[in-house]
């Protein structure tokens, strides 16, 4: 009975002020364009934005036949006489978008942009846990001993927002006229950076990183560590470059309109710094760690004729790389022996590459005329995985142990009906 409790949970709300302005300022245009200058033009844009977090205590727990001492207990933090408190976290941060095109005759367009943004703390992740998780076992480095001892996790009020650096650049060629009218290929490079990245550390990853010792209370007189705080931290670093390359092609027809498109991403780099004082290491190529497949893609063919549209798609994904295969983010220090777990029941340091068909059909009832019943009715129906394709094992994803670039369920079958009015 003295262990019977009440919890109640503070609420909270985060707000979001925000104020945008865009301009378009067009350099030259058709009415006095010049060789080779058929079009130039420049692009700015901003956005303002003010973001208010509640944060304080999160909950406090109440002991009714408990007593008087144990009457209440808050959760940190609270007020100098015990109490609960609530505060508000202030975020602000200003990010402009600068833009420019230009088309050296009508069938071409190159085209170029930076942008920053910025990305707030929740007010989940402003909140601190401060419950102790007793016994986690750690190697202490300076005395190699093993032994267990307590963990802080949870939020951290003292976080600071997430800020992107994002660099874009890329040609289009969509011939006017001509036998090749209806074509467009859209090549274009992207390179994104992301600094103080929110994410937490395991304890063993605190003690080992001198930087980080300010997360580590030891005892004066033993010197062991008594307190490993494991709260949500600024910490990783990353930054991802690569190339998505998009054709299309339309054509009509007495029989319809043709239609085939289809766009692949190459990933270059994913590069990652998950705390102070560790390598930079790539992770392209390694979803298990968090990365991208380097390549993925697809492709779509369609007709369509008055209401009705009917097209397949295929999907594609490359091979990649299996947890703890040489190479691997963790494993790239000679001195670091592999972990062949995944590997070994793998049999193999790879995944294969991975294709899927999907078929899909829609009718727009628009197109019978003015029907006030039918107006605005579309009818969609697709069918996922035609071929009941089954996706390739991967040992490290369990409990299904399917790689999860596919869907263990096979093949699926969806249909949506939607009214505008």
């Amino acid at each position: 009975p003295n262990d019977t409790n009440v919890i109640d949970y503070f609420g909270r709300k985060t707000v979001t002020y925000s104020v945008y302005g865009e301009a378009w300022v067009p350099l030259v245009t058709k009415e006095n364009k010049l060789p080779l200058l058929n079009a130039l033009d420049f692009q700015f844009a901003i956005r303002s934005e003010r973001s208010d977090a509640g944060t304080g205590t999160p909950y406090v727990t109440s002991y009714p036949t408990a007593n008087p001492a144990k009457a209440s207990v808050y959760a940190a933090p609270t007020s100098t006489t015990g109490g609960y408190i609530y505060s508000t976290a202030h975020y602000a941060s200003t990010n402009p978008t600068v833009a420019l095109r230009y088309s050296p005759f009508r069938d071409l367009l190159l085209r170029s942009s930076y942008s920053t943004a910025f990305i707030p703390p929740t007010s989940t992740q402003l909140v601190g846990n401060p419950n102790r998780g007793i016994n986690t076992n750690i190697v202490d480095p300076q005395n190699g001993k093993t032994y267990g001892t307590d963990t802080i996790s949870g939020g951290n009020p003292n976080l600071k927002p997430q800020n992107t650096t994002n660099v874009d650049a890329g040609i289009v060629w969509a011939p006017q006229e001509g036998a090749l009218k209806g074509l467009r290929l859209d090549l274009e490079y992207f390179h994104i950076k992301e600094t103080n990245v929110i994410s937490s550390l395991t304890g063993q990853v605190i003690v080992n990183d001198p930087s980080l010792q300010r997360l580590v209370t030891r005892d004066p007189a033993t010197g062991l560590i008594t307190l490993i705080d494991g709260s949500l931290q600024n910490l990783l670093y990353f930054q991802t470059s690569g190339w998505d390359f998009s054709a299309a092609y339309k054509k009509s027809t007495e029989w319809g309109t043709f239609s085939a498109s289809g766009m692949v991403t190459f990933v270059d780099s994913y590069r990652k710094k998950i705390a102070p004082g560790t390598p930079e290491l790539e992770y392209v190529g390694y979803p298990s760690f968090g990365g991208p497949v380097k390549t993925r893609g697809n492709a779509t063919l369609a007709w369509q004729r008055g209401g009705l549209r009917l097209g397949w798609t295929t999907r594609y994904f490359a091979s990649y790389g299996q947890y703890g295969a040489p190479g691997s983010p963790l494993y790239t220090s000679p001195t670091v022996a592999l972990n062949t777990l995944y590997t070994l029941a793998q049999g193999s340091n790879t995944v294969p590459s991975q294709v899927y068909h999907d078929v899909f059909a829609s009718y727009d009832f628009s197109k019978w005329g003015r029907n006030r019943l039918l107006s605005g009715l579309l009818v969609q129906a697709k069918v996922t995985d035609v071929f009941n394709t089954v996706p390739p094992f991967d040992a490290y994803y369990g409990p299904n142990y399917f790689s999860p670039a596919g869907d263990w369920r096979l093949r699926a079958y969806q249909v949506a009906v939607t009214k505008r009015f």
